[in-house]
């Protein structure tokens, strides 16, 4: 009924159009941040924002319902790639939604590579000894 109803009100104009310029950015092997502009139609309106996110090729999307820009999206699953969309809400119902993007997680393996367990880097350390083009160190 809720979809009949959001239907009809956007026939009449009240509804929001869809959140621009969506984009997954910071993609990890269990999280990725989405963030998105409002929308150019009725933007002054939203009060919140409705994510979905599935399994790309799973039919079920998962629902965060009053979210906002930017968002971190947890719990995702590594190494598989991903949907997600937003929604615009005003006190009408919801609105359109955006261009749906599709994303991959990296693999666990990945990511353990990135952050090797006893390895600490130190800025501090990294550039003092660093080495210069000719052949001198930082220190002389």
């Amino acid at each position: 009924m809720k979809t009949y109803t959001n239907c009809l009100l956007q026939g009449y104009g009240v509804l929001p159009s869809a959140p621009r310029r969506i984009r997954v950015t910071g993609v990890q092997s269990r999280l990725a941040a989405v963030e998105w502009a409002s929308p150019d139609r009725l933007g002054e309106t939203v009060t919140s924002y409705d994510l979905s996110v599935r399994r790309l090729g799973n039919g079920t999307y998962a629902r965060k319902a009053h979210v906002s820009s930017p968002y971190v999206l947890e719990g995702l699953e590594p190494g598989v790639d991903h949907e997600v969309f937003v929604e615009a809400v005003n006190t009408h119902g919801i609105g359109e939604p955006s261009e749906r993007v599709i994303f991959r997680t990296l693999d666990a393996v990945e990511e353990t590579e990135l952050s090797l367990p006893g390895f600490q880097f130190n800025e501090t350390t990294c550039c003092v000894d660093a080495r210069l083009p000719d052949g001198k160190s930082s220190d002389d």
